[in-house]
């Protein structure tokens, strides 16, 4: 419990003195290298911070190491739909391969993370792993089919950038992620199909869309925040979606007040 409790002090420590948090971002397993897609990095790197992947391996003392250079940890979305065409030289097998080694991974990482109490952040995909982590479910709902009151995957029904608005969510007003965004009302991209069903013990629903969908969780017990939707596309053209990535320790729970 000690060793806990000096953990969890020293990353609020490392973000008071103002020196550089270093964020792990969990291989996406997407393929055949280890990757963080370009714009979690880019907007780690734009609020002063320093990104590194946390590569997928079975290798537990690998891990360990990783970890315990992380101040913080997000799980990226991006999973390849067994609907699509693999990418070139690949087949449906390999594609499966790579769900199933993700899954895997990702929960060697979060249990080894979760004794640490390393602050986790999670987005689209990340909401799913955080939440079942820690004993919630998936939805049995099929978000993006077209003829919902909306329409989560909105490249189905749009043609404007990914980084465009398509819905509107709204954020508890006692929630962190209002205290850093400060707006109960924020449009949002939408890329899933799936999301939280029963959310965990611990946690807590601080924002939804208009139909009901869960779009961002928070930890009261654990230090964690997860999201549905996609800041850092939104970052490039949106400057309150860089903020998120400003205030990551406090989403997370590891500060009580957002500056």
């Amino acid at each position: 419990m000690k060793r806990v409790v000096l953990v969890a002090l020293a990353a609020c420590a490392v973000c008071a003195e103002g020196k550089p948090l270093y964020v792990g971002i969990v291989d996406r397993c997407k393929g055949d290298v280890a990757a963080a897609e370009k714009t979690f990095v880019d907007n780690v790197i734009e609020t002063g911070n320093v990104p590194f992947v946390i590569p997928r391996t079975t290798d537990t003392n690998a891990v360990d190491a990783l970890l315990a250079r992380a101040d913080i940890l997000i799980f990226q979305g991006s999973a390849f739909s067994s609907g699509r065409k693999p990418p070139q030289g690949k087949t449906v097998e390999d594609v499966r391969r790579w769900e199933i080694d993700r899954i895997a991974f990702e929960k060697l990482v979060m249990s080894r993370a979760a004794p640490r109490r390393i602050p986790v952040v999670g987005i689209c995909r990340g909401i799913n792993v955080i939440n079942t982590f820690f004993g919630g479910a998936y939805t049995n709902e099929d978000y993006s089919v077209t003829n919902r009151v909306i329409c989560h995957m909105q490249n189905k029904v749009s043609k404007k950038p990914g980084w465009q608005p398509h819905h509107e969510i709204t954020i508890d007003r006692n929630s962190r992620l209002y205290s850093v965004l400060g707006e109960e009302r924020v449009m949002v991209n939408s890329f899933h199909r799936t999301g939280p069903g029963v959310v965990a013990p611990g946690f807590r629903v601080v924002a939804r869309a208009p139909d009901g969908v869960i779009e961002a969780i928070e930890g009261d017990a654990y230090p964690a925040f997860a999201f549905q939707f996609h800041p850092e596309t939104m970052a490039r053209h949106d400057r309150r979606f860089l903020n998120l990535f400003r205030h990551l320790p406090e989403l997370a729970g590891l500060h009580s007040n957002a500056e």
